[in-house]
């Protein structure tokens, strides 16, 4: 079947693509010896996972397609129901002897690619349980697998771990028009401009960040911006991200500040209420830290005022990260961002605030304390734009 199929798209021209995890994983974790075995992959009772780019699914559709119905092949198409056009997502074929392949059609968003659902249909197999997100890949040449030259990504093990990470939550469309019914966008100028800079800050810092490995997501405001309109806040000032701190890693300070970045502040330790900030040119770019809390089990980041040395923390329940987009750019949210901006934003949050004071106004803000004075010269750092760390005539303030 296999064999049928992969002669038909190269007839056509079309590059269908290896992609199924379990093989993928057996491909990386085999031995010398099974790698010499005969038909080691592609003799089980299994329903292998092939791609296709969007691009090439009228090929698919009119050269391959009716060749294998002819054949006597049942064909199940699926279609996006999300979305108002019909958005060809998944393909299953399935032989007279029970024998199946599944097709999954990845469309090019930018430099990544998105793959549908197919929570309706009979088949249940990976690729098909959410809607996902991977990084563009190379499989531009072909390896033998059980005699048969396949089409495979070009790294085998970093596409199941990016598959492994790739589940998508879109924004909502229909609440960002009803909120913009509410509070029309704003189009002026100045917030046009800072929507142009605030995304070549988030496109900077990803490509500085994916470069070291580090994960990260929006947050705060920039998250808000996000899940209730799809946009960026205009009236905000800054852009904001959050990192686990066991992602940290050692010499990141130091990294970000070699790749062009330049501190404006750093405020906090490794242990406790980490925050960096950025001098992006035209506005501020915030990198919080998230900690754990293992009596609580919730996680928290810290904001330090720096003329009173004072301490606050923000809570919010464990979570964990999907992909989203924003403005095309593939970015990391928390996966119930509902949660987590109620947890900052409060029972209103769909209510524009302007002005909101980081101290007071956030919806789980608590005093934490105060950092000492022998530890002041470490955790309250300010920097001048040309990467001179600024000589404070420190005097802490009466809390």
């Amino acid at each position: 079947m296999i064999k049928e199929f992969v002669l038909h798209c190269d007839e056509a021209d079309v590059h269908c693509i290896l992609v199924d995890p379990y093989i993928l994983r057996k491909l990386v974790e085999e031995t010398f010896e099974e790698a010499h075995s005969p038909c080691r992959l592609l003799c089980k009772n299994h329903v292998y996972t092939f791609a296709i780019r969007s691009v090439d699914f009228d090929d698919l559709k009119f050269g391959v397609l009716p060749k294998l119905r002819s054949s006597g092949y049942d064909i199940d198409v699926t279609y996006s129901e999300r979305i108002a056009s019909e958005i060809p997502t998944h393909i299953h074929l399935r032989a007279h002897d029970n024998h199946a392949l599944h097709i999954v059609i990845f469309h090019q968003r930018y430099q990544w690619y998105w793959y549908g659902s197919d929570h309706n249909s009979r088949h249940h197999m990976e690729f098909t349980n959410h809607e996902g997100a991977l990084d563009e890949f190379e499989y531009n040449f072909k390896a033998p697998i059980d005699g048969i030259e396949l089409y495979l990504p070009h790294y085998p093990k970093k596409f199941v771990y990016d598959y492994e990470q790739s589940v998508y939550i879109p924004c909502n469309i229909s609440r960002a028009n009803t909120f913009f019914q509410l509070h029309p966008k704003d189009t002026s100028k100045n917030a046009t401009e800072f929507k142009e800079n605030a995304l070549k800050a988030i496109n900077l810092i990803k490509a500085r960040l994916d470069k070291f490995g580090v994960p990260f997501w929006l947050s705060s405001g920039t998250l808000l911006g996000w899940f209730r309109q799809c946009d960026i806040i205009p009236y905000t000032v800054d852009v904001d991200i959050g990192v686990f701190i066991k992602d940290h890693g050692d010499g990141l300070l130091e990294k970000l500040k070699a790749s062009s970045l330049g501190l404006d502040h750093k405020f906090g330790k490794i242990s406790d209420s980490l925050q960096y900030t950025f001098d992006m040119g035209k506005l501020k770019l915030d990198i919080f830290f998230f900690y754990e809390d293992k009596l609580t089990g919730k996680v928290w980041n810290g904001g330090t005022d720096y003329n009173s040395g004072e301490k606050f923390k923000y809570s919010f329940d464990k979570f964990t990260l999907c992909w989203s987009e924003l403005e095309g750019i593939k970015i990391r949210v928390p996966c119930d961002t509902e949660l987590y901006i109620k947890a900052n934003y409060g029972p209103n949050w769909f209510t524009p605030v302007k002005n909101w004071d980081w101290k007071t106004s956030p919806f789980n803000v608590k005093p934490n304390g105060e950092w000492p004075d022998d530890e002041l010269n470490e955790v309250i750092q300010l920097w001048d734009k040309n990467g001179k760390r600024l000589d404070l005539d420190w005097e802490r303030q009466e809390l």
